[in-house]
């Protein structure tokens, strides 16, 4: 009874990894499983598995391209896992400028264009391992709402270019398009996965791409989750407001914001409450006279924000990729 009762301790208490596991050629698997119970985030297995697999490329003078990363939080008698599947690649070569696969690809959403900025470019900067990225695009809404179009694939490659070129580590950045970005998703990423990775001289990236909607009310502006609804906005939206307090609160050095979104209600990347009229709204926040944030938006007031159709991006994020971030 003793033995059996050591054994489950173990199971339940104890970490393990599958170590490196080939997939196929050039494409291999780890994954792991954390020490603790209880209800919180995947974040440790998700670095394990990353670290793991740069020690593995690591040794064959190569570097980690993410083929696909899944992750279950832990919750009641449930450890929390993460799984991640890559390839090695030259560090040199031609496939640093291959794409990371995102699992999310909607066959309703708009095909994205081959754009000049889609090709990274050749320089890379230092790996910076206290700078930390949240990129979210949304083009497809649960209720049906007008697409975001390009939404999804301005993530795509805005974290590219964090990852591949920026020099912010993958394990640094939370990439989350679609169906992956509801409302809980972002109060678990904002008010928790940035607080407990965030530290003093760390450096913040948060990217939006999609729709933002005004609250007539309280003339607040709010971004519209995968799952928010334009008509209960206050319930199922995220504010600037409370985005912009949350950021304020962390101990990095510097903050920058980027909004490819509008949030008048007026057209492009803007959506209304059936009913309601667009109106002008201010996409700042007293908390920006802090030195340490910097929003950069599309559009203010009354202006919308557009798509670059030729180029299969928004506008915005086009010429912010055009200029190398």
């Amino acid at each position: 009874m003793k033995t059996c009762l050591v054994i489950l301790m173990l199971a339940l208490t104890g970490c393990s990894s599958t170590g490196v596991v080939p997939m196929d050629k050039n494409t291999y698997m780890v994954a792991k499983r954390s020490a603790q119970l209880g209800f919180g985030p995947a974040d440790g297995p998700k670095a394990d598995v990353y670290r793991e697999a740069k020690e593995f490329c690591a040794k064959q003078n190569k570097e980690v391209e993410t083929v696909a990363l899944n992750m279950t939080d832990s919750g009641f008698a449930r450890p929390a896992r993460a799984e991640l599947q890559f390839r090695c690649i030259d560090a040199n070569g031609p496939d640093l400028k291959g794409a990371k696969l995102i699992k999310d690809v909607e066959s309703r959403m708009k095909p994205a264009r081959k754009s000049d900025v889609d090709d990274l470019p050749s320089e890379k900067y230092k790996s910076h391992q206290k700078a930390y990225a949240l990129v979210i695009g949304i083009e497809q809404y649960r209720q049906k709402l007008p697409s975001a179009d390009f939404a999804a694939h301005d993530a795509k490659i805005m974290s590219e270019y964090l990852t591949k070129v920026l020099g912010y580590p993958e394990e640094n950045v939370i990439t989350l398009t679609n169906e992956q970005a509801s409302i809980g998703d972002f109060i678990k990423y904002f008010e928790k996965w940035l607080p407990n990775h965030v530290e003093k001289d760390s450096t913040v990236f948060v990217y939006y791409s999609g729709h933002g909607t005004p609250n007539p009310n309280t003339m607040d502006a709010y971004i519209v989750p995968y799952d928010g609804d334009p008509t209960f906005i206050e319930q199922t939206g995220y504010s600037l407001t409370r985005m912009y307090n949350t950021l304020a609160k962390l101990p990095a050095k510097e903050i920058v914001v980027v909004l490819d979104s509008c949030f008048s209600g007026a057209g492009g990347r803007s959506v209304l409450a059936k009913g309601a009229r667009p109106i002008v709204i201010s996409v700042e926040n007293p908390v920006l006279l802090s030195q340490k944030i910097v929003v950069i938006a599309a559009s203010s007031g009354d202006q919308i924000s557009s798509t670059y159709e030729e180029k299969g991006h928004g506008l915005f994020t086009y010429f912010i990729l055009f200029s190398r971030v």
